[in-house]
């Protein structure tokens, strides 16, 4: 848009407002995935290189978008290009004429659901993948050495949900809903990782308690169980993982 508009530029610009008017005139009806967007985009390049007012056509048409081809309610009636547009064409044709079904002639778009022949229908609404469910144990592994606390942190992989972060050590669980066994049982094996000098008889896990954090893409529920030890030697650590001051949590990178 800068471009066309402040240097002209023969360049597209493609935003909501713009997508949704190219969607009812070219009749898109697909998920706004590489390929449908792909079809906008081409297209609103082919008709930006038609004008030598590239700024001004951008402009005009997200102003068209914005103000009469709305989401809900559009303006069709008042609209300069309803006599070229494909979904208008389709939301007002008769019984009987025959129009091929839209998937029949594009091989990006899929079927219409039933019911309706609004202009509305384009473009098609994104189907949202629900969350998936998971769990994690968080073991909260705090030592009492020559009388200073300390807390076991582990840094997550470079790659992946929260990637590179340091966390109190977090053991993903294969259950959504784990039973208090399972949540002990994968304390106990962050305590004997972290120091197997500890006998187990010495660990009497506390448990916090739940706590659920949405993600965009996961309904994380995170069991939260605290292990408190005194010990007379500083333990090491194992890579990646560090011992550092309660004050100091806050601050690590």
């Amino acid at each position: 848009a800068v471009c066309s508009i402040a240097y002209g530029v023969k360049a597209p610009a493609v935003d909501g407002n713009v997508q949704r008017l190219f969607a009812r005139l070219l009749a898109i009806h697909a998920q706004p995935k590489k390929a449908a967007l792909d079809l906008i985009w081409n297209a609103a390049s082919k008709i930006v290189k038609t004008t030598d007012r590239p700024g001004d056509l951008n402009q005009a048409l997200i102003e068209l978008g914005s103000t009469v081809c709305k989401p809900q309610n559009p303006a069709c009636g008042s609209c300069p290009l309803k006599d070229g547009c494909a979904a208008y064409r389709l939301a007002n044709e008769k019984a009987s004429e025959t129009v091929p079904d839209i998937e029949d002639m594009c091989n990006v778009c899929e079927p219409f659901p039933d019911g309706g022949k609004a202009v509305t229908r384009f473009p098609m609404k994104v189907i949202k993948k629900a969350q998936r469910r998971e769990a994690s144990v968080v073991t909260v592994l705090q030592v009492e050495f020559a009388g200073e606390e300390w807390l076991l942190m582990s840094q997550r992989p470079a790659k992946g949900l929260l990637a590179g972060l340091w966390e109190f050590p977090t053991t993903d669980l294969a259950e959504e809903e784990p039973g208090l066994p399972e949540q002990l049982k994968a304390t106990r094996a962050v305590v004997k990782k972290a120091l197997p000098q500890v006998a187990s008889k010495e660990v009497l896990p506390a448990v916090v308690g739940d706590f659920l954090h949405l993600f965009s893409h996961i309904r994380k529920t995170y069991y939260v169980i605290l292990v408190t030890l005194s010990l007379d030697l500083f333990p090491s650590a194992n890579d990646g993982a560090k011992w550092v001051k309660p004050d100091d949590v806050g601050s690590m990178k």
